[in-house]
Formats: C-alpha cells, sequence, structure tokens
C-alpha cells in the first residue's frame, strides 16, 4: 500500500503493514508505537522512532533522516537500509536477514547491528554508549567511529580505512582488512 501526504504523518499506536507498504510525507513522520508487516519504505523530513520496535518479514528502507527520540530495535527479514543520517540519544538495535547499511552520519546513544553484511557508507559513526558490530563489516568509504563505550567487531571488518576510538576496541572471530 501507499499512503503519500504533503504533510505530516503521525501515528500514534501500533501499525500493521498488510503488505509492501511506501510511505512518503511532506512533513515529519512519527511512529508512536510498534510497526509489523511485510516492508516498509519511508520518505519524510524527518522520521521520528519513539521507542518501539519496527518488524518486518522483508525491508526496511529509511530514505530521510532518522531520530531516535527513544530505544529501538529494528528487525527484518530483508535488509536494513538508512540512507541519511540517524540521530538521537538512544540505543538503536538493527537485526537483518540480509545486509544493513548505514549511509549517513549516525550520532546516537548506542548501536547494536546484526546482519548478513554490515555496511558503513557514511562516514562517521559516533555513541555515547557503546558499538556492537555482531558480523561482517564493509567500509565502502573511510570511516571514523567514536564511542564513549566500547567498540567491538564480531566478525571480520574490510573496506577502505577506519579510524577507531573508544573505550575498548575489541576485534574478535575474523580479521580487520583495511
Amino acid at each position: 500500500g501507499t499512503v503519500d501526504t504533503t504533510g505530516a504523518q503521525l501515528y500514534r499506536s501500533g501499525v500493521t503493514l498488510g503488505q509492501a507498504t511506501t510511505l512518503t510525507s511532506g512533513g515529519d513522520m512519527t511512529f508512536d508505537g510498534a510497526v509489523s508487516g511485510v516492508s516498509l519504505d519511508a520518505t519524510a523530513a524527518t522520521i521520528n522512532l519513539n521507542a518501539g520496535t519496527i518488524d518486518t518479514t522483508g525491508a526496511q528502507v529509511y530514505r530521510s533522516g532518522v531520530l531516535l527520540t527513544g530505544d529501538n530495535t529494528l528487525t527484518a527479514g530483508g535488509a536494513i537500509v538508512f540512507l541519511s543520517t540517524v540521530n538521537g540519544g538512544f540505543a538503536l538495535t538493527t537485526t537483518s536477514a540480509l545486509d544493513t547499511s548505514f549511509g549517513g552520519a549516525i550520532n546516537i546513544g548506542s548501536l547494536d547491528a546484526t546482519a548478513a553484511t554490515i555496511n558503513l557508507n557514511g562516514g562517521t559513526i559516533g555513541t555515547t554508549g557503546g558499538q556492537n558490530y555482531r558480523s561482517g563489516v564493509l567500509l565502502t568509504v573511510g570511516n571514523t567511529l567514536t564511542a564513549g563505550g566500547d567498540i567491538v567487531f564480531v566478525g571480520p571488518v574490510s573496506g577502505v580505512s577506519l579510524d577507531a576510538t573508544a573505550a575498548n576496541i575489541n576485534i574478535h572471530g575474523g580479521s580487520a582488512d583495511t
């Protein structure tokens, strides 16, 4: 299905996506409750994720900047793709059967990502807490990672370049090749 508005879209309670869904807003888009269903493709001035879960059997694509106003867990049977920035002082946990891609700068409370491959395309990831990369990481551009807690790489890291600063940097179960 498709919802296309020139103004804001505010979803104040749980949302069920009965089919692949494209949401397009000329203003902000806000999810106050859990979202579940087939797949989500969202475009807005800002996409506000307010302390909840988004769980889809297919992909999740966030074409605009995302603002976390609470801790959020995103789970997808397909890919999870952020084409722009992700901001907010809260935790983001992502789990996808296919790749998870970060296309813009990230500045959040903490990040915990699991995917077939985690693609870091945005250049900078900053967290006040830790960063956990539970799968292989591909650095498609030079990336600077800064964490107030630990940065943990469970799988191999490869790509252009990596500049990491954290309380501790832990590399497990793979090689770092940049």
